[in-house]
């Protein structure tokens, strides 16, 4: 063992964190996390027929339920569903113009439900369709049937090339150069990629990958012109070095994203039509705001970015916690190990296992400045670990992809799997719990009567 690794383990700061980290490891749960849910059933309400028709309708239709948290706001995942109630979709201080306005909205349905006695869905809805896309309404709980049936038949977000966010659980731990090596490795695979850069006040991302400025379309051009251009249009006209297209804000200006959200995500799907966008997002500290939470909840899967050091760590599990149940998560260690932890200790402490681990390699930095990035790839250690980063990114689409919402039962099926009968075998609830609500033939009466498209 040299000096310097003797030093490393004598350090007592170093074995506090050491310390500190086992204790996150003994407080982990065994059981891990949900990772990669094809979707689930979002609900914002807070009234109490309201989540039992959710709950109801999520375990009729087969999906995953989530709840808005009281006082909070949604983190829309791409394949989720969201069904509100109209007073959350009125109400100008729990859902402000300015929430909306920055958010993309929903890939997938978003449903306003009214309540005999409640705020008007028509007008919820009309609120809404002025920032989303025009939301459906139902009258509830007479439109269960109905609601059980949308949610059961949406298709969910569908796109040629999935969207990859890559994200830094911290500064510093090489976000933008795993985003441009992992672009390279898909476009040697023949998956063709376009580098996004999505963080605000970043500029000019492709003097990564070449040394002399080049010209190109960027951010502020297509702010600039009056329509959208199309997405092969795009990918023809940005900077590509080394043949890889690469969208970034102009060095010459302030490198302000304009337009808070919207747009970018919009041109970002755009562009998944034509090419697979790895979206550099940043490290975490910039990405807490309810604008970027909900700009990783638009991607298809998040490369997590985990150095292995004491705040990394803790950083991760939060990351972990905050988005494994909205969209899969592939975590990937990266850095020198700081923190005296196996990958089997990181998995135990985040809540799941790395899918692969950087190798710190030295010479990164000064590649990074010289504009030659790229060619730090194609050593022998960092081949294996981006090849199995790819691999693992596209299981994670793949595996999403293949999980449908939907099952095809009409709603007196759905609602027939959640029958008394059916939870008192299953042990879901009581038989006196179960016992409310209307009869499914009921429900398939009313939900033909009572629910339907918003105001058109």
């Amino acid at each position: 063992m040299d000096t310097d690794s003797r030093r490393h383990i004598a350090d007592p700061e170093v074995s506090e964190a050491e310390d500190f980290v086992r204790e996150l490891i003994d407080r982990a749960p065994s059981d891990g996390l949900s990772n990669g849910a094809s979707g689930a059933l979002l609900a914002w309400g807070d009234r109490r027929s309201f989540l039992r028709v959710t709950e109801d309708v999520a375990r009729a239709v087969g999906t995953g339920l989530r709840r808005v948290p009281e006082n909070g706001r949604p983190i829309i995942g791409p394949r989720d569903a969201l069904v509100m109630e109209a007073e959350q979709a009125e109400d100008p201080v729990r859902c402000p113009d300015a929430y909306l306005r920055s958010t993309p909205g929903p890939r997938g349905p978003a449903i306003v439900c009214g309540f005999a006695g409640g705020s008007d869905p028509w007008a919820a809805a009309r609120r809404l369709a002025a920032f989303w896309h025009q939301p459906d309404v139902v009258i509830l709980p007479q439109g269960r049937g109905w609601l059980a049936d949308r949610i059961a038949g949406s298709p969910g977000a569908e796109h040629t090339h999935p969207t990859i966010g890559v994200l830094g659980v911290c500064g510093g731990v090489g976000t933008t150069t795993t985003a441009l090596w992992v672009a390279s490795r898909l476009l040697e695979d023949g998956k063709p990629p376009i580098v996004v850069d999505a963080v605000p006040g970043s500029t000019a991302l492709e003097s990564c990958v070449a040394g002399e400025p080049m010209s190109g379309l960027r951010w502020e051009d297509i702010a600039r012109l009056p329509y959208r251009p199309e997405a092969a249009h795009i990918v023809s006209a940005v900077p590509a070095p080394h043949g890889l297209p690469i969208l970034s804000s102009d060095p010459d200006t302030t490198g302000q994203i304009q337009d808070s959200g919207t747009t970018l995500w919009a041109t970002i799907d755009a562009l998944s039509h034509e090419a697979m966008p790895v979206v550099d997002l940043g490290a975490i500290p910039l990405t807490w705001s309810t604008m970027n939470s909900t700009s990783v909840a638009r991607c298809s899967a998040l490369l997590l970015l985990v150095p292995f050091t004491l705040r990394g760590l803790c950083q991760a599990r939060a990351a972990c916690h905050r988005w494994s149940g909205v969209l899969p998560v592939v975590p990937v260690g990266t850095g020198p190990r700081w923190c005296d932890v196996s990958d089997q200790d990181v998995a135990q402490a985040i809540g799941m296992p790395l899918a692969a681990t950087i190798p710190h390699v030295v010479p990164v930095h000064d590649s990074y400045e010289a504009g030659r990035v790229l060619d730090i790839a194609y050593k022998r250690p960092l081949r294996r670990a981006l090849g199995e980063i790819v691999d693992a990114v596209g299981a994670a689409v793949e595996s999403r992809a293949g999980r449908g919402r939907g099952r095809g039962y009409s709603a007196g099926q759905q609602f027939a799997r959640i029958s008394p009968q059916h939870r008192r075998s299953a042990g879901a609830v009581s038989e006196d719990q179960a016992a409310t609500g209307p009869s499914c033939s009921d429900v398939g009466r009313a939900s033909d009567v009572s629910a339907g498209r918003g105001a058109e």
